[in-house]
């Protein structure tokens, strides 16, 4: 843990002199909340921002490949990695606090839900233009050809994102797109992990020790509220906006809208979900001795404490029963009850971090841009 093996380190070269030893043990028995802000850093962030980093940096080197050798092999392991990287993503999408909230990084990333069709559209208009593409002219070009969207449309539409789409003449210019959008990305996930890291920005110093002096969180309460937010968001977002409102489960629109899925192109919104879920569970759960689990125990909630791992497990449940992508069930008229189940664990979870939660915490939510009751 990021407070103990400090501590550790102060009492190896104090241990000659006992009663300053005595001194140091004491001070270093901190309060459960640092601990707690300390194991979400150790266990859950930094390793979701480390898996995104390596995750981007393959996707580069696998897309290079391709470009260099286009055939089935390769496209198949660019894609792959995309894959991966889209896996990586799902943990900072549902930890919204910390630098990956500014400059619209998650924008940047992924344009999602696209209603109007603007990531075909705008890819394929830069393709027919004739500016030449490289890192300069993307990163003044629009947010929506910049991301992992934009890279799934290129990996795997049915038109703009086959193998014979790079084979014609404009596939070179094609090729390019793919490798700065890659690159690109690269340089975010790296901006984002070092933004974390001591050696960095060392935001894991902003986050783990509130103050009066912290800007962004001048008491213990407000960053453990950040943790429960986060909770709360990736509950709403994977309720909302990734199964019920285009699997046509909400009551304003209660019609399937299969292009709303979340990467459709790809059939990969299952996957995403279990993605989010099980890095929520990771968050939720942290190291087993200082986790928020293990902290709403020590606080005497040690019911909802289980109540709330258990509703995390017949999520993960639910989604691992599914066998197709929520493209092909929206897209099929007779549904699947399977869809509806994982609806119904989702939104018994989201219940119990939003209405148990906060309470068993003693902390006050801020708004939250996917509450809509």
């Amino acid at each position: 843990m990021l407070y103990l093996s400090s501590c550790r380190a102060v009492l190896a070269r104090l241990l000659v002199l006992p009663f300053s030893a005595l001194t140091v043990l004491s001070a270093c028995s901190p309060s459960p909340e640092p601990r707690l802000l300390a194991s979400v850093v150790e266990s859950s962030v930094l390793p979701a921002y480390f898996t995104y980093k390596q995750a981007s940096e393959n996707l580069v080197v696998a897309s290079r490949a391709f470009c260099q050798a286009v055939d089935e092999e390769h496209m198949e392991s660019v894609r792959q990695s995309w894959r991966d990287s889209a896996s990586a993503w799902a943990g900072p999408q549902v930890m919204p606090f910390g630098p990956v909230t500014e400059d619209n990084i998650s924008w940047q990333v992924q344009f999602w839900p696209d209603r109007k069709n603007l990531v075909a559209r705008k890819v394929e208009a830069l393709l027919r233009g004739g500016d030449e593409i490289n890192d300069v002219s993307l990163a003044q070009a629009s947010v929506i050809i910049r991301g992992l969207s934009a890279a799934e449309y290129l990996l795997f539409d049915v038109k703009g994102g086959q193998l014979a789409a790079y084979q014609r003449d404009s596939g070179a210019k094609r090729c390019a797109l793919l490798q700065t959008i890659a690159d690109y990305q690269q340089n975010i996930a790296t901006r984002l992990y070092h933004s974390w890291d001591a050696d960095g920005g060392n935001y894991t110093a902003t986050f783990t020790r509130p103050g009066p002096d912290n800007p962004d969180y001048p008491d213990l309460n407000l960053a453990v509220a950040a943790i429960a937010e986060s909770l709360i968001f990736g509950a709403e977002l994977i309720k909302r906006d990734k199964i019920e409102r285009p699997m046509g489960l909400d009551r304003e629109s209660p019609l399937p809208q299969p292009y709303l899925v979340e990467w459709w192109r790809s059939r990969y919104s299952r996957e995403m979900i279990l993605a989010n879920l099980t890095a929520m569970h990771r968050l939720y759960s942290g190291d087993a001795q200082e986790g928020l689990a293990a902290y709403l125990a020590a606080k005497g909630h040690a019911k909802l404490s289980q109540e709330v791992d258990e509703a995390f497990q017949r999520a993960l449940v639910a989604v691992n029963a599914l066998d197709s992508s929520l493209f092909e069930v929206a897209s099929d008229p007779r549904g699947d009850p399977r869809v509806t189940r994982l609806y119904v664990t989702v939104s018994e979870l989201l219940t119990l971090l939003k209405r148990d939660l906060p309470k068993a915490l003693n902390i006050t939510l801020s708004f939250n841009s996917k509450d809509g009751d």
